[in-house]
């Protein structure tokens, strides 16, 4: 698509290829759907005349529109209408996602939790192994259940480590659970996903994810737990109790 229109089209991508993935779509399937989205989305932009840099944004509301069954054609677009179709500032923009009742069985995951190893990139780069490397030395040396907490990876390395962490999780029959990235945890087919209080919350999560894979949520507080567990989530983690070199936090208590 010829245009200079295309701020933000990776993350649109990105966004779409999850939502995609949530829906039940296989993977080649849910990025064809999100691409051929996308594109149409850039043709309904070639009109707009927003910003002033060499690479302009393109019509976020597109897709809303087109998934409402307001589709307008290419040319119909016409300068400022992008401001004129967005919410006004008082909307609220944030969407309540439904309840989703887990269905993970429970009695099995409380014996998976005994042991439960979670990666530190630094930790492993100053023992000189990889990623790869310390999720086979945790599984072998039997850890229960994996988290692959790596903050610092882009999104395309993450998949990649995380496709081969899963390899492994599977031979020895551990699940693999995936700090804060869903849309990670989707494309390579994750047991489940743990986030933070600061992460997407674990309600829209749960949503995302389906009944079927494990929510994992940290909490510091009483009534964050109660809300976790309300919004779906299978097991907490309460902490910091002590100080810890590995992760810069507050203690609880």
């Amino acid at each position: 698509v010829d245009t200079q229109n295309t701020h933000g089209t990776g993350c649109t991508l990105a966004s779409a290829i999850a939502a995609e993935l949530a829906r039940g779509s296989a993977l080649l399937a849910a990025v064809r759907s999100a691409r051929a989205a996308l594109q149409r989305a850039l043709r309904a932009s070639t009109g707009l005349r927003l910003g002033a840099g060499v690479q302009r944004p393109f019509d976020h509301q597109h897709m809303r529109r087109e998934a409402g069954g307001r589709q307008l054609g290419e040319g119909q677009r016409a300068e400022g209408e992008l401001a004129a179709t967005s919410p006004p500032p008082s909307a609220s923009v944030a969407a309540v996602p439904p309840v989703v009742a887990s269905r993970v069985d429970r009695e099995a995951l409380r014996r998976q939790l005994r042991l439960y190893a979670v990666t530190d990139p630094h930790c492993n780069q100053r023992s000189g192994r990889s990623l790869l490397q310390a999720v086979t030395q945790a599984v072998r040396g039997g850890a229960s259940i994996v988290q692959l907490r790596e903050k610092e990876l882009e999104g395309g390395d993450f998949l990649r480590q995380a496709a081969e962490a899963l390899v492994v999780c599977r031979q020895y029959g551990v699940p693999l659970v995936i700090n804060d990235r869903v849309d990670v945890a989707l494309a390579v087919g994750a047991d489940g996903v743990h986030v933070g209080q600061s992460d997407l919350p674990a309600a829209a999560v749960r949503a995302l994810l389906g009944p079927g894979r494990i929510l994992g949520v940290s909490v510091k507080t009483a009534q964050q737990a109660a809300a976790a567990a309300a919004a779906g989530a299978d097991y907490l983690g309460a902490g910091a109790v002590r100080p810890t070199g590995t992760k810069a936090t507050g203690v609880i208590g």
